[in-house]
């Protein structure tokens, strides 16, 4: 009933809601893969962005989920590093050990495409749901790759507006 009082005032509070990722628990086994990486922070758009590497050879991004992180790509990472690739894994803006406390897919887009020009030649991304979305706008603006994985990509809006329902 907001709405009906101050529709702007809804506004600005459902939009807060809706860009405001939960910061997840660390699983099992990631803060031991963490300590392996080549870690470090690129600033960029006033964000900090924890960046995270892992092995030699050509370079594998990987764009994680809504209120998720990097190290989420924890299994995949691993074969990925002893079948001879290099493996890029970030927290986006708002996630993990990045700082930031709200954050929409035009910030990961830009997010994303930031960490490639970083890294260098990127042959491939790896990316799941929010991630995915916001690869393809990345991909919309010029970012240069071999080979995308998309899984449990969004696949329309119900799953951000039942998220925003919750909130609500």
């Amino acid at each position: 009933h907001g709405g009906e009082i101050s529709p702007a005032m809804a506004t600005r509070a459902a939009v807060w809601l809706f860009t405001k990722p939960k910061r997840s628990a660390v699983f099992p086994g990631e803060s031991q893969l963490s300590a392996q990486a080549n870690s470090y922070f690129l600033t960029h758009r006033g964000y900090d962005l924890a960046i995270m590497e892992w092995g030699r050879g050509p370079t594998v991004l990987c764009a994680h989920g809504w209120s998720s992180r990097g190290v989420r790509f924890k299994t995949l990472i691993e074969r990925l590093v002893k079948s001879g690739y290099r493996v890029v894994a970030f927290d986006a803006p708002a996630h993990g050990l990045s700082s930031g406390s709200h954050t929409d897919v035009m910030d990961y887009a830009d997010a994303i495409l930031a960490v490639a020009q970083k890294t260098g030649s990127v042959h491939a991304i790896v990316a799941h749901s929010f991630g995915a979305a916001a690869t393809l706008l990345a991909l919309e603006k010029g970012l240069r790759i071999r080979k995308a994985v998309f899984f449990s990509a969004l696949n329309g809006m119900r799953g951000p507006i039942d998220y925003l329902a919750e909130k609500l």
